[in-house]
């Protein structure tokens, strides 16, 4: 008995109905999508049962949308300029006519979502969308953007070879994204660097015993982070004229919400990604995890467990920080506690009783009276306070609770001297401040097979007594204060440092490279 014929859909049955292609090559491309993750047209196109312009007109047909021929004379150069061309030529995008009823734009693939939200809100109005060519948008745009396209050059899935067993990610990026930072999470890695190389990126992943290589990718993929990371937020176009830029976006995972460092770096005509990512991800925060020494450590716990108060965590930017902050939070987070968290770096130890506000810089306007309405018993500024701009540590809406708060500052006495330099800084960190912890994280040490690295990160601790809050009142220097905590047994970094070299445990470059970040 024949098998009854299969009945296809979508793209697939508007070829087929046409005459375009045959149901053995559809059976075939399927085959192929199947293998590869490449979609229907792009696998027919492939094995070359139909062309991109057919391809086209059955994707215009099924979406109800126009099919645009591109000619370069029609086209608004300035239109097309004042969007990033990295963007556009990534998504396969050309704004063709502003009107009263939005920005016409044709798309190869007008079905991204994503993509059409964000050149939306770059826009300013509704996107109108059309259909056509990757090709086209090739032909195009490459006389408008000749420099980018000449150290960018763009791939369209629809005329890529993929070899056999090759997996191709889809073109937004997302997939690839979360796949890598997911398995960086899995591995309890920092960072994920992304390495452009001939033909594809290598991909590396920082975990507490170094870097490690845990992938090639092709180009095509790489590609598409680059477009899942602008489509975020990543200033990737801004690269055009900056050779480093820095942004936080924040990456939905079916856990949650995670925020992620993005730090991007044009150089030899690629751009290098390094993602940061979140603190102690996937490891429960324990202040014993730190590494404190044990009469700081004892300090340290005791503080955090008075009713309210300031306690500050000081270093440059990757010195480890926010690792501190998730710690000394799940130590702060008594049964009786809650905490309200403004900053976007933290794994949250106990995220029942956690609530998570405004993780961008706008919690430097909003977190005081959010704090002053919704009472929390902890409050961890980890996003708010930076560089001179300290009026948030000693901001009324701290008073009553404890805060712990993340700065910047690499001496803990100029920081000091700094917060005290206004009278009401004065008087609020002479009466709340309590605890002052500076840190610098050390260069990977190689970790024999088996063994357990040791913590990277070292640490001052500087207790609050009453003649230093005396000190602080009445307005001293940083070399007065420095002075007195020295008169009372403080021992500073470089101090700990010396005495780890001295004793064999720390190489002495490694040492200077820490005092000197």
């Amino acid at each position: 008995m024949p098998e009854p014929a299969r009945t296809y859909h979508g793209l697939a049955a508007i070829l087929l109905d046409a005459g375009v292609v045959t149901a053995e090559q559809i059976e075939r491309g399927l085959e192929r999508h199947r293998e590869t993750g490449l979609r229907i047209g792009e696998t027919l196109v492939e094995i070359g049962a139909a062309t991109e312009e057919d391809i086209g007109w059955a994707l215009a047909r099924q979406l109800g949308l126009p099919l645009v021929d591109l000619q370069s004379d029609t086209l608004d150069p300035d239109l097309i300029r004042a969007f990033p061309a990295g963007l556009l030529y990534r998504l396969h995008a050309v704004p063709l006519l502003r009107s009263e009823e939005g920005l016409s734009i044709a798309f190869s693939d007008p079905t991204d979502a994503a993509a059409n939200l964000h050149l939306e809100s770059i826009a300013g109005c509704p996107i109108l969308a059309s259909v056509t060519t990757p090709s086209a948008v090739r032909r195009v745009l490459a006389p408008l953007l000749g420099a980018h396209v000449a150290t960018n050059p763009a791939r369209s899935l629809l005329v890529t070879p993929a070899g056999p067993g090759t997996v191709v990610w889809e073109r937004s990026g997302a997939d690839f994204l979360h796949f890598h930072v997911h398995s960086a999470v899995r591995a309890g890695a920092t960072a994920v660097h992304f390495v452009p190389s001939p033909g594809g990126v290598r991909v590396f992943q920082r975990r507490p015993e170094g870097i490690v290589s845990v992938a090639s990718e092709p180009t095509e993929s790489y590609e598409a982070l680059l477009t899942q990371l602008e489509l975020l937020g990543a200033p990737v176009g801004d690269l055009e004229r900056d050779l480093h830029r820095l942004a936080q976006v924040t990456l939905e995972m079916p856990g949650g919400a995670l925020s992620l460092g993005v730090a991007l770096l044009l150089h030899a005509g690629a751009t290098h990604v390094t993602l940061r990512l979140p603190a102690a991800q996937g490891v429960p925060a324990s202040l014993d995890a730190l590494g404190l020494d044990p009469v700081d450590l004892a300090c340290v716990r005791e503080v955090l467990h008075r009713p309210a108060g300031l306690v500050l965590v000081s270093g440059p930017v990757g010195s480890g920080c926010s690792t501190t902050l998730a710690c000394l939070l799940a130590e702060a987070l008594r049964d009786d506690r809650s905490a309200m968290v403004f900053g976007s770096r933290l794994a949250l130890p106990a995220p029942e009783r956690v609530v998570l506000a405004l993780p961008e810089r706008a919690a430097r306007n909003a977190w005081e009276a959010i704090v002053t309405e919704h009472t929390p018993d902890v409050v961890v500024l980890d996003d708010v306070a930076s560089g001179e701009d300290l009026a948030a540590l000693t901001s009324a809406a701290g008073m009553g609770r404890l805060v712990i708060a993340r700065v910047d500052w690499g001496d803990t006495f100029a920081l000091l001297e700094q917060i005290t330099s206004r009278p009401h800084g004065r008087a609020a960190a002479a009466s709340r401040l309590h605890l002052v912890i500076q840190q610098r994280l050390l260069p990977p040490a190689p970790v024999a097979d088996g063994a357990t690295p040791r913590p990277r990160a070292r640490f001052e601790t500087l207790v609050i007594s009453q003649a230093m809050r005396a000190a602080l009142r009445g307005s001293a220097t940083a070399d007065r204060l420095r002075q007195l905590a020295q008169a009372e047994g403080f021992l500073d970094l470089a101090a700990r440092l010396d005495n780890e070299v001295r004793s064999g445990q720390l190489d002495a470059a490694a040492a200077a490279r820490a005092i000197a970040s």
